[in-house]
Parts: structure tokens; sequence; C-alpha cells
């Protein structure tokens, strides 16, 4: 299986937690590419260059600049060709708020792909209208599963649950 980890920009902390992953996937005959759109705005990155590979995990950086520098539409198109390349099974990423989420999104749905999405922002931080958690509620509809960083964040899959059937 072909899994692919998309984010923003992976900062000093991912190359051990990626290539751990890796490296127990790659045990079972899986394969991990993760794609970054730019370095970190705090210059902690450490992609080096296009297809550097760390350990089992293949390190794709799509531009050579600070993420908050390439535009969204940019980001997503850019993205959209790395993974009609790359052809994944599965794809892990980013927040659907960020392009590089609705882009991995919107291309796992047109090509049978699953997708998981990562997502920190607890409900009570983050303040939204009531249509935009109605759009968030329906594009998580398309999600198949999301990865959340520790319990205190489930209240918000439960919200975003509560109206997904899949």
């Amino acid at each position: 299986m072909k899994i692919v980890i998309a984010h923003n920009s992976f900062s000093f902390y991912w190359p051990h937690r990626l290539d751990a992953l890796s490296t127990a996937l790659c045990d079972r005959g899986h394969s991990v590419s993760a794609i970054a759109v730019g370095t970190p705005h705090s210059r902690l990155g450490f992609i080096d260059q296009e297809g550097q590979q760390e350990g089992n995990c293949h390190w794709i950086r799509l531009f050579e600049r600070e993420t908050q520098l390439v535009t969204p539409k940019t980001a997503y198109k850019a993205l959209w060709r790395t993974l009609d390349n790359l052809k994944p099974d599965v794809i892990v990423a980013g927040p659907i708020a960020f392009s590089v989420g609705i882009a991995a999104l919107a291309w796992s749905r047109s090509r049978g792909a699953g997708i998981v999405i990562m997502d920190n922002a607890r409900v009570e931080d983050v303040s939204r209208s009531a249509l935009v958690n109605f759009v968030k509620r329906r594009l998580h509809h398309n999600v198949d599963a999301m990865l959340l960083p520790a319990e205190s964040h489930a209240k918000r899959a439960d919200v975003l649950r509560s109206e997904c059937s899949r």
C-alpha cells in the first residue's frame, strides 16, 4: 500500500516520527512518502532537496520557499499533480482549512483513495460561524478518519461525526 503524508511544512521533530512509522510500515510491505508544500516559517525545516530519503520515508518539498509565501491555489495544484504522480492508496493530510487538506480530500474522493485528516483545533479554541461549521461538517462527511492529538480534542471529532454517516 502506498501512503502519503501531506502537510504545509514539516518541522524538526517530524523526521524521527515519520521514519519510525515508515520503517514499521515498510516491514509490512507498505511505502511512505511525505510531501511538504514549503519550508516552515521558523526555518526549522530539514528537507534539503527534492526526493530526499530519510530512513524508509521518501520526502518531497513542492516549493523552496516558506509555506505562507505559496498561494493556496498554487499549493493546491502542485499537490494535486504530485498525488497524480504518486498514486497513493491512502493520504494523511493536515486540516481541510488549509489548501493541503482540502486538495488531499478532493484528490482522494476523485481517485477512490482513503483520506485521514490530522486536526488539532479544539471546538472551544476556535470560534466559527454557523455557516463555516456547516461547510466543515459537509467536507468532513467525506473523510474516512481523523487523527487527533489527545482526548481533549475528542469533542471536535464528536461534533464533526454528528452529521457524518461514513
